[in-house]
């Protein structure tokens, strides 16, 4: 009777000592801070990480409860996570960027601040004073469009003052930014953001196609900008340096019918007049009116003999200016 039943008491506890004796083992030999079942390594954990994640850093610490902002978190033992959470909403999206970076796409959530956490197979992070992000009330749509006008339009004299006037779409309370481009150069701001307008003295603006731009944002909003507008506005320089070339040269004999050739610089659409200073010199003969051919022919036939003043006036297309720019010359005929 002894034996059968010593034999069965001993097997019976025998099997709750093997059990305690491996638990103890294995979490002995088991990391700290591992997780699995009764706080047994996972092998995931050991595979992909060497400890629960920490936070060091997020940045920025704030943004709408719309989501959408892009948040980089500084940390420890990051490779490998499974999950990045924000105040219990797991985050849009997230990039592991390295063992102490994840890039993270905040979700939407409501006002107020959360606590950001990194799941990894080994654990979560814990709960600290430098992983709060900050939800703020999204009350407003983004802007969606923008747009630019211009007075004058399309154009503008050199030295005036050019209004151009933003508008946008979809968003209530829009700040604009403007920016402008010189003939073949990149873009440069030229404003804050404010204002729906900019007046722009176009003194000393070089001649030809600028670029005009503008960014637009809602008041209030953390992004650069949400749209934007490009386009273009011809400046047209006075034109200067005018000159006065005859073909043939003086002298010439009387019946020569002579070329006269007007020249000016700067100005992309010059137009021209020629005079000839009658021979009492009371006043400027016109050969006629403004126009783009830069010459004319004058018949000496019926002018006397002896010198003749020759007048040419240039001045850009649509200038308000009596004329830009005028030279003389001095020619004889025999």
């Amino acid at each position: 009777m002894r034996g059968p039943m010593f034999k069965r008491i001993a097997t019976a506890g025998l099997i709750p000592a093997l059990i305690v004796s491996t638990v103890l083992l294995v979490a002995f030999i088991a990391p700290a801070g591992a997780s699995g079942i009764n706080g047994v390594a996972s092998a995931d954990c050991v595979a992909y990480s060497t400890g629960v994640p920490g936070i060091r850093s997020v940045s920025p610490n704030h943004g709408t409860t719309a989501g959408g902002t892009s948040v980089v978190i500084g940390g420890i033992h990051f490779n490998g996570s499974t999950s990045v959470v924000f105040g219990g909403s797991s985050a849009s999206s997230f990039t592991i960027n390295s063992d102490s970076q994840i890039t993270a796409v905040s979700p939407v959530h409501s006002a107020g601040i959360v606590n950001v956490h990194v799941t990894n197979p080994c654990g979560t992070s814990a709960t600290t004073t430098v992983d709060r992000y900050t939800f703020t009330p999204s009350t407003v749509n983004a802007c969606t469009s923008a747009s630019l006008s211009a007075s004058p339009v399309s154009f503008a004299l050199e030295g005036s003052t050019v209004t151009l006037t933003a508008s946008s779409t979809g968003c209530p309370n829009p700040e604009y930014m403007f920016f402008l481009a010189l003939p073949g150069s990149p873009f440069r701001a030229v404003t804050g953001f404010g204002g729906a307008t900019f007046a722009w003295n176009t003194t000393g603006a070089r001649d030809g196609v600028w670029g005009i731009g503008v960014w637009v944002r809602q008041i209030g909003s953390g992004a650069s900008h949400q749209a934007y507008y490009i386009g273009s506005y011809k400046i047209l320089a006075n034109c200067i340096a005018a000159q006065l070339n005859a073909s043939p040269a003086s002298p010439q004999a009387r019946g020569t019918v002579v070329t006269l050739q007007g020249f000016t610089t700067l100005c992309t659409h010059p137009r021209y007049r020629f005079f000839i200073l009658t021979r009492n010199m009371t006043h400027w003969s016109s050969f006629g009116a403004f126009s783009a051919s830069s010459s004319v022919n004058w018949n000496t036939a019926g002018y006397a003999a002896g010198p003749w003043r020759l007048l040419v006036e240039a001045r850009q297309l649509g200038s308000i200016h009596t004329y830009d720019t005028f030279a003389v010359i001095t020619f004889y005929v025999s």
